[in-house]
């Protein structure tokens, strides 16, 4: 499938309406599975890489192409850059191999008050784009343009695609339909813009299993714009001023007063949570968090049902809540039939509810119900037994791996019988892993 197919013209634009923009570039990997792309964003870098490590776990059209992309972050608008942008614009493109260039959230890049000065701005980029024979895909938001103006110039200077036109059924649109498929699945009225986020969630940490429960929960909350970063450089500490919640969990003790005072100067709204990774919180721990300005202390091992609770008091948001009280509180621990196992496993995938799932083999020759297991696990938590291959299953709820494998083993002590783990996988696993 060549680039023209998605290129009917060397300047197109499609209004991302509040989708993730970056999903758009996974359109044109998928049209040119070939060239590199040349790439092009005024958003915070470490947004914009949050983003990208989401939707390289999420779509399947995209986590194969990153590698084909070629960054670059702008600091300041257009205004602020000039005519010297356009020099520094011509020499990337002049320089660049392949043939596609997309320019990510452009509304974010020009800063213009007339209709005229937007059009200046794209034509003078269309022309060197034309000049060196690549072609470009501009990614805006109508909704976010602050002039009205933005929208009709980029109308008039580019072709637009209509993304959210399902019914485009023309044979050189086939990339632009999968993506559709991917996004708008179970979007019942493909016209309705979806409602801006509101409230930004932002996690600094290494550990990858937190990581994965944090994007588990928050992925499918409509009213959460959610990022992951790793570092905080000392010249995008302002970043913080963007978020609502932040949630702590480095070893980085100059990083996190650097936060701290920086929201304490600030007067900033943002609430700031802690994941300590001490397995024990002393009474001294906890107060002195809070005159450091800690919002909300927690334990290496916290309990989930607590730390979102804390979540959602900010969030003025029951988004988790609400998908436990669906649970049917009626069923045993110990489930007999491994079809209705599996059910329960899709039902807590189905509704977005974090678990843990681990298998093991024991050596008693006994009937393993015999020992009652059940005492093994919550009372909300299930097990299946594979007599035949004297396998057994655990399905903890609300629990990370590291942690669901430490109560089996604490309380397994109290059985006379030895468990092998053959395997451990979180919800997350079991979605997006492939």
């Amino acid at each position: 499938m060549k680039s023209s197919t998605v290129f009917v013209e060397s300047s197109i634009s499609i209004d991302c309406l509040d989708l993730c923009s970056l999903s758009f570039l996974s359109l044109v990997l998928l049209e040119d599975k070939k060239n590199d792309i040349l790439f092009f964003s005024s958003q915070n870098y470490l947004l914009v890489k949050s983003e990208l490590n989401h939707l390289k776990i999420h779509s399947v059209i995209f986590k194969d192409f990153q590698e084909r992309v070629k960054f670059n972050f702008l600091k300041k608008s257009l205004v602020q850059y000039g005519d010297a942008f356009f020099e520094d614009f011509e020499e990337k493109v002049k320089n660049f191999t392949g043939k596609i260039i997309y320019f990510d959230r452009i509304d974010y890049f020009l800063e213009c008050n007339s209709q005229s000065k937007y059009q200046q701005a794209l034509q003078a980029l269309n022309m060197i784009v034309q000049k060196y024979h690549k072609k470009i895909m501009y990614i805006y938001n109508s909704k976010s343009a602050q002039e009205l103006y933005l929208d009709k110039a980029i109308k008039k200077n580019t072709s637009v695609l209509d993304f959210m036109n399902q019914n485009n059924k023309e044979k050189n649109m086939h990339a632009l339909q999968l993506l559709q498929d991917e996004l708008l699945t179970d979007k019942n009225d493909t016209n309705t813009k979806k409602e801006a986020s509101t409230i930004q969630v932002m996690l600094m940490s290494d550990n990858d299993e937190l990581k994965k429960l944090h994007y588990y929960i928050f992925s499918s909350t409509d009213d959460v714009d959610y990022y992951t970063i790793d570092i905080l450089p000392d010249e995008e500490i302002a970043l913080i001023e963007e978020m609502d919640i932040i949630i702590f969990n480095k070893k980085d003790e100059n990083l996190k007063r650097r936060i701290l005072d920086t929201i304490k100067k600030g007067k900033l709204s943002v609430k700031f949570f802690e994941i300590s990774d001490n397995e024990y919180l002393r009474q001294k721990d906890l107060l002195v968090a809070n005159l450091e300005g800690v919002d909300k202390l927690f334990k290496k091992d916290f309990l989930m049902e607590d730390f979102v609770i804390s979540i959602e008091m900010y969030l003025n948001s029951s988004f988790y809540s609400k998908r436990l009280l669906v649970l049917d509180d009626a069923n045993e621990i110990i489930i007999t039939k491994k079809a209705m196992f599996e059910q329960k496993i899709e039902n807590l995938l189905k509704k977005k509810i974090f678990f843990s799932l681990f298998t093991y083999h024991y050596d008693a020759d006994a009937d393993i119900k015999t020992y009652n297991i059940q005492k093994i696990v919550r009372e909300y938590d299930n097990i299946f037994v594979n007599s035949r291959t004297k396998e057994i299953n655990f399905l903890i709820l609300n629990t990370v791996p590291n942690f669901g494998k430490e109560l089996i083993q604490e309380r397994i002590k109290n059985f006379s019988i030895t468990l092998e783990e053959k395997s451990s996988k979180s919800a997350f696993d079991l979605i997006f892993d492939k």
